[in-house]
């Protein structure tokens, strides 16, 4: 079951990168998509009912399909911006830094792009306006917003097709 379910992530995976690189957003180019989704239906999995601990157990979110997210007019990679940054935020020694550059290298491979990882930010930079301590569980967070806000946008590479800030430290 899991190389079938894999199959079928790469499959869409090739067949979205093929639709959206070729900017082809008229109906017919969509009539065609809805030909190539049909086909590969079959070896499609529902998603299983989530976990108590899984975001979609206390929230209610109704997804999305493929087609209505092409249809916002996603963002893509293009001759310009074709990398992938990987922005490590907090230590990444031994383990973590294992895992980080296998998480370069898969993305690498998923997206069919350059994949380069950013000089380390210490969390000592981040102010103390932007951390906390979970009310409940006592653990260190730091704020979404300021990451993506003050740390990712403003330190855009030229050419990034996408930024990815990876932390060890709980996020709110």
């Amino acid at each position: 079951m899991f190389k079938k379910v894999f199959l079928f992530i790469i499959l869409t995976t090739g067949l979205m990168s093929l639709y959206l690189s070729a900017q082809d957003r008229s109906e017919a180019g969509l009539d065609e998509l809805k030909k190539i989704i049909e086909v590969l239906d079959p070896i499609h999995k529902e998603l299983e009912a989530p976990g108590p601990h899984d975001w979609l157990a206390h929230h209610d979110e109704r997804g999305e399909t493929f087609l209505e997210y092409i249809k916002v007019n996603p963002v893509v990679p293009t001759r310009k911006r074709h990398v992938i940054y990987i922005q490590p935020i907090g230590e990444f020694s031994g383990r973590k830094r294992e895992i980080l550059e296998l998480t370069a290298e898969f993305l690498g491979y998923f997206f069919n792009l350059p994949v380069k990882v950013k000089k380390e930010i210490p969390l000592s930079v981040i102010p103390e306006s932007a951390q906390r301590k979970h009310p409940s569980w006592g653990m260190n967070q730091i704020l979404t917003t300021y990451v993506l806000e003050e740390m990712l946008i403003p330190g855009l590479p030229e050419g990034a097709a996408a930024v990815l800030a990876l932390t060890a430290v709980d996020l709110w």
